[in-house]
């Protein structure tokens, strides 16, 4: 198989199953680069990217170094996944090509978390959108989509670890496409753009005066990291649900200092809890 001179930005997470991915392709990465969140990421069990590519033999590189060095290595592809941060012109001019994996179905959900929007607003499926990158955030063509059932069970933890599982299996085609030149791409529709920012607290706050489907969205959609928040305290899993009437007569375990029952007009939730986390800027 012919080689191309590959980079990828990447946070733990996307960034392993896409390494691997093109490692068990053959395919070799002359350099990942990747950043340091001050909490727990990528919300599910993963290995951290800089062991990873450790045991990989990749060379590993944190924030600026590494971009630094991207815009010197003349690559012929820059995948960027989940980095968080936004590469100047210089660097993704410095590549033939630079695609971004974007997880939601492009053009809606533009924006730093779309995996907690979408579980927030109780979507019936999202998807992974590969596109080139651009001046418009999130705006690029596509060269690759596809759709995903969102599950009841869904949160963000088990919703990023799908859509990251999704990454890898689009990687044969795009490997394949740019070795033969055919890497086609459309214009994003206009249509159904949307774009939501960073999440608030507010956003993640359990409200007692809703009923219990819109607190649900907001507890899957904050769990496992940060949580959903709840006076004063951190929910960061739902251990049982009650629906309807039955809810007023649920058992008082919220004297626990690890558990919080929420009593809802139309339910309730037990959830388990901790509490807050350090303050601190989050996807």
């Amino acid at each position: 198989m012919a080689h191309l001179r590959i980079g990828l930005c990447a946070l733990t997470g996307f960034g392993n199953v896409i390494a691997n991915s093109l490692v068990a392709m053959g395919q070799r990465l002359d350099l990942i680069v990747t950043r340091h969140e001050q909490n727990p990421f990528p919300y599910y069990p993963e290995v951290n990217l800089e062991a990873e590519a450790a045991r990989l033999g990749i060379p590993c590189f944190i924030g600026a170094e590494g971009e630094a060095r991207i815009a010197s290595a003349e690559l012929d592809l820059l995948l960027v996944a989940t980095y968080h941060r936004i590469l100047g012109e210089r660097i993704v001019g410095s590549t033939k090509c630079a695609l971004n994996f974007h997880p939601s179905l492009l053009p809606s959900y533009r924006g730093p978390n779309p995996f907690f929007w979408v579980l927030r607003n109780g979507e019936a499926k999202t998807g992974l959108t590969i596109h080139h990158l651009s001046r418009v955030i999130d705006g690029g063509d596509v060269v690759w989509q596809r759709a995903l059932k969102v599950r009841p069970s869904d949160t963000q933890g088990t919703l990023r670890r799908r859509l990251a599982e999704l990454a890898a299996a689009a990687l044969p085609q795009i490997i394949s496409k740019s070795l033969n030149g055919h890497l086609n791409s459309k214009p994003q529709v206009p249509d159904g753009a949307s774009y939501w920012a960073r999440p608030r607290d507010t956003d993640r706050t359990i409200d007692p005066q809703m009923g219990l489907e819109y607190n649900l969205r907001i507890a899957r959609a904050s769990m496992p990291y940060p949580g959903a928040f709840v006076d004063g305290q951190v929910a960061d899993a739902i251990i049982k649900v009650w629906k309807g009437k039955v809810a007023a007569s649920a058992p008082n375990v919220d004297r626990q200092s690890d558990r919080r029952l929420v009593l809802l007009c139309d339910g309730a939730m037990l959830l388990s809890v901790r509490p807050p986390l350090p303050s601190a800027s989050l996807p």
